[in-house]
């Protein structure tokens, strides 16, 4: 009698895991989670995750976050409270009680897989205090076992993003790294075909962080004269075409720039400062948007100094699909 060992590819024998619901914003945040039938949602100041609630809306957990991104510092569940000890990549390497006492360890390899040991040192699947935030301070999908990049997955494992860099395939680029030409801080005289989309940090996890996964390229032009300013330019992002147009004051002629930035672009007015002339060509920009949002950028800038507002607007965006959520 032959065996078949082959499954019948209309019968779907997959194990749903978990159902992981993120918002659509900018921050790529985890919205909800859902493991086997028990519903936990997450609430946001910013970028940072604040609070943790269950179904019905009781509070689980609270968090708080340093200045910088991905700085945890500490998580109350109740009563207790766990503080948060970090690397110098931002990797949280230790959690510690109110009276300094340690509670967990967490040592890494090279790309990120986490080993969680007790304070006694033996090794422990998962958090004994519920605590997600690991490599780089990133949270960790412990159901998927894959790290959330905002932007994109993040398999250490693998050692590659799940998804490809926004920068897209161009000719002679490899597919799949993790901090390719986005990494920080950026390689800026790398070859444009040593990107990868799905890299991370260019194999170099030890040096460099990718917190957003996100980019964008940032073509401008500036005149003025006795102090006044115009300005104008078009954003290449992974999230579309957009063109800008605005003005402020600024050094008298005429000036350009082709920056590099790894935050999203946003719709709407940004106020800036722009610098250039950083051995005759080096500069950036700097500033917020009308949320409140950050952003910097970097790259060829022409010398002088100026100040601008201005308004964004979409060229071109890709249409988006529509949210299902958690279906059976």
């Amino acid at each position: 009698m032959r065996e078949d060992r082959h499954p019948d590819p209309r019968v779907d024998t997959r194990t749903r895991l978990a159902c992981l619901l993120f918002d659509k914003t900018r921050f790529g945040r985890r919205a909800s989670r859902s493991v086997n039938g028990v519903v936990t949602t997450f609430l946001y100041d910013g970028a940072d995750l604040a609070v943790e609630t269950d179904a019905v809306g009781t509070v689980i957990a609270q968090h708080l976050f340093g200045s910088r991104i991905d700085e945890p510092l500490e998580r109350k569940v109740g009563s207790t409270t766990s503080y948060y000890t970090s690397d110098a990549l931002g990797s949280i390497v230790a959690l510690t009680n109110a009276t300094g006492a340690l509670v967990e360890t967490i040592t890494y390899d090279a790309f990120g897989t986490p080993t969680l040991k007790t304070a006694s040192g033996a090794v422990i699947a998962t958090s004994t205090i519920g605590n997600r935030f690991l490599f780089t301070g990133r949270a960790w999908e412990a159901e998927v076992q894959l790290y959330n990049y905002r932007a994109r997955a993040y398999s250490a494992t693998l050692g590659r993003f799940l998804q490809r860099d926004p920068l897209g395939q161009l000719p002679d680029v490899n597919l799949y790294r993790y901090v390719g030409s986005v990494g920080k801080p950026l390689p800026y005289f790398q070859p444009i075909n040593e990107t990868n989309p799905y890299l991370y940090t260019g194999n170099n996890p030890v040096n460099r962080i990718d917190p957003l996964g996100l980019w964008y390229i940032d073509t401008n032009v500036s005149g003025g004269w006795w102090g006044a300013e115009a300005t104008g330019g078009i954003i290449f992002s992974d999230k579309g075409i957009y063109y800008y147009g605005g003005g402020g004051v600024g050094t008298p002629g005429l000036s350009g720039g082709l920056t590099w930035s790894p935050f999203d672009p946003t719709t709407g007015w940004t106020f800036g400062v722009q610098g250039g002339g950083l051995f005759g060509i080096f500069g950036g920009q700097a500033g917020k948007d009308i949320h409140g949002h950050p952003f910097w950028e970097v790259g060829l800038v022409s010398p002088g100094v100026s100040g601008t507002a201005f308004y964004v607007k979409a060229l071109w965006e890709p249409s988006k699909q529509h949210q299902k959520g958690c279906q059976p």
